[in-house]
């Protein structure tokens, strides 16, 4: 069925199509191609700079030459942008052709130390990771290390995570059966991890890490695992003198520790044990019946009673049965105090400047009876003695003391393996006071941890470290110094 249109009415129709056509024509006439270049103030070509049409989804990038081709209407607005320098907006005139400078704004001038030399970030093409003053101050960390953790891409850190514990970074992965670690530069100085340890994170100035290959071009074999350069803070030539004071505290506590078996669990698990091997139950301590009996005394044996007024440590101990079990874990574990206190003062003038530092910090460990306690002193100088003669130091002294975890015997665990292995209806202490154990019978052979911190609590050990170096710099020609 077809509906004929009275002829007013096609009429219309084809006015307002010839209307959408002339419009919709005039706007193809209007719109041309635009060409044009984008330089910086120097008048290089940027190479990927992008141009976009102001509301619209009609873009371009420059080529080589920094040139680019734009379909574009007269007025229309062209956003150019690019990395590290200040888009601008240009309007559409009459003229086809645009020429486009760009300001530099956001610049990578950050400087890197790469070995004898310090370059502009931007005229790197090697693998490496900075990381600044103000990120390493963020962190409350004991080690310089520590601060890396999640700052530098590809640097893996591992920690013990007991106070003033080894520190491993892996730069490269694994390469060797031997040491793994990488090369540590220190205002210069080569040296190992443990020195890196003893270093207080409030002097640092910044940390690089040269992650590539061509670090052992500078640095030689020793760099096949990676380098991390650490410069620490220097005097300023301008401004007055600084004087500051930092000061942090926080608290360390464990969590989500294993829950143990209590004593009548554990009973029922050596049962079923012996059962399902075919064994007609028994255990010195809980009898022979179709179910374990929890004693009162461990020592003696399964004891249901004993005469306490005749205890003897040597010739007649008695232990009574914690039956409500002793929670190993929480025994030798406690929220622990994190301090830090670090004062700094720096200044100069054209004749020289100094950066002078004093630093402590203690850890007690979630463990008790651990810690770990350090201070620092530092002195950074340099002096002019010529235009183009200077002779400087950099000082650094540290003492540390550390209690440590204390291991087990004949390769048993250390204190937390024996708070996990030690039955709990054996408690911390015997009727007498004294440290009971498993010298009770069907106890096998853990060591009381509480024991071990105890009396490992005064075994301390000390570090003194003096890391220094003394020079002298000759500046020969623009852009080239030797230094001693």
């Amino acid at each position: 069925m077809s509906v004929q249109l009275p002829d007013s009415v096609r009429a219309i129709r084809h006015l307002l199509l010839a209307a959408l056509l002339l419009v919709s024509t005039g706007g193809l006439l209007a719109q041309r191609q635009v060409t044009g270049t984008v330089t910086d103030e120097n008048g290089e070509p940027l190479i990927g700079a992008t141009i976009l049409v102001k509301g619209t989804d009609r873009g371009t990038v420059t080529d080589l030459d920094g040139k680019f081709t734009i379909e574009a209407n007269e007025g229309d607005v062209l956003v150019v942008s690019y990395t590290g320098y200040q888009s601008q907006e240009v309007t559409v005139g009459a003229d086809n052709v645009l020429n486009i400078t760009l300001a530099e704004g956001i610049t990578f001038d950050e400087v890197v130390v790469t070995g004898y030399t310090s370059q502009s970030r931007r005229n790197i093409s090697g693998a490496v990771t900075s990381v600044d003053a103000e990120e390493i101050a963020q962190i409350p960390a004991d080690n310089v290390a520590e601060a890396l953790q999640g700052k530098a891409a590809g640097v893996t850190v591992r920690m013990s995570g007991a106070p003033g514990g080894g520190v491993s970074l892996r730069v490269r992965g694994f390469s060797t059966i031997n040491s793994n670690e990488p090369l540590y530069i220190i205002d210069g100085i080569p040296t190992g991890p443990r020195a890196v340890q003893d270093l207080n994170p409030n002097d640092i100035e910044s940390i690089q890490v040269l992650k590539d290959a061509s670090a052992a071009s500078i640095y030689g074999a020793r760099a096949s695992n990676g380098v991390v350069i650490i410069t620490t803070k220097k005097g300023s030539v301008v401004g007055e003198p600084t004087l500051s004071v930092d000061m942090y505290y926080g608290i360390q506590q464990p969590g989500n520790l294993p829950q143990m078996l209590s004593p009548q669990d554990l009973a029922n698990v050596l049962w079923e044990a012996q059962k399902n091997a075919g064994l007609q139950p028994t255990h010195p301590q809980y009898g022979s019946g179709p179910t374990p009996v929890l004693p009162n005394y461990i020592i003696p044996a399964g004891a249901e009673t004993a005469d306490e007024s005749a205890y003897d440590y040597e010739t007649n101990p008695i232990t009574r049965a914690n039956k409500e079990g002793t929670n190993w874990l929480d025994e030798i574990f406690d929220p622990a105090p994190e301090r830090r206190v670090n004062i700094a003062a720096s200044g100069g003038s054209e004749k020289g400047q100094y950066y002078l530092s004093a630093g402590w910090y203690r850890q007690d460990g979630v463990v008790i009876h651990t810690n770990y306690e350090r201070f620092n002193l530092r002195a950074n100088t340099l002096f002019r003695i010529k235009d183009r003669v200077r002779v400087g130091e950099n000082m650094l002294a540290s003492y540390s003391e550390q209690v440590s975890i204390p291991g087990g015997i004949q390769g048993t665990g250390n204190a937390i393996t024996m708070a996990m292995r030690m039955p709990t209806i054996i408690p911390v202490y015997d009727v007498g006071g004294n440290f009971a154990g498993t010298r009770a019978a069907g106890m096998n052979n853990p060591r009381n941890p509480v024991a071990m911190l105890v009396r490992n609590k005064d075994n301390v050990a000390k570090g003194l470290r003096l890391l220094t170096n003394v020079f002298a710099e000759v500046d020969l020609a623009e852009g080239l110094t030797a230094k001693t």
